[in-house]
């Protein structure tokens, strides 16, 4: 963001799970990253000491959302309940769109819950950077 300090993002994010962990109680948590629709890649979450654990996860491979944008460009998610029906939906004007999966991360304000995590990290790989290269992480 222009203007904030430099590594504020993730500092934000470091605190306000330490402060949630102290308030609530809460010793686990997720984070996901889009990176087709908002260009996220989760180097916020990589900056913050958050565990990167894959692509997908609790979806059967190859699995998608479908999302519809309207004729006016609002995005209708596949959340949506009330508004599933294919048929009603192209005969509105609506156009379909495939979600592609978020990138899942965790972090354990509690460490002896790590344990308990059926997803085991993998090694993060970046998007293409402003040069087109990738790397792991």
């Amino acid at each position: 963001m222009p203007g904030a300090p430099r590594n504020s993002g993730s500092y934000l994010v470091r605190h306000a799970c330490e402060a949630a962990a102290v308030d609530f109680g809460w010793g686990v948590f997720y984070g996901y990253a889009d990176p087709v629709f908002s260009s996220e890649n989760g180097l916020l979450y990589r900056a913050a000491g958050w565990e990167y654990i894959g692509q997908g996860l609790g979806r059967r491979p190859g699995k998608r959302h479908l999302n519809w944008r309207s004729p006016d460009g609002k995005l209708i998610t596949s959340f949506n309940r009330k508004l599933r029906d294919k048929k009603k939906m192209f005969a509105l004007s609506f156009k379909p769109e495939v979600s592609f999966p978020k990138k899942v991360f965790i972090f354990f304000e509690d460490k002896s819950l790590a344990f308990r995590c059926k997803f085991p990290p993998v090694p993060f790989e970046k998007t293409a950077g402003r040069n087109g290269t990738r790397s792991i992480v």
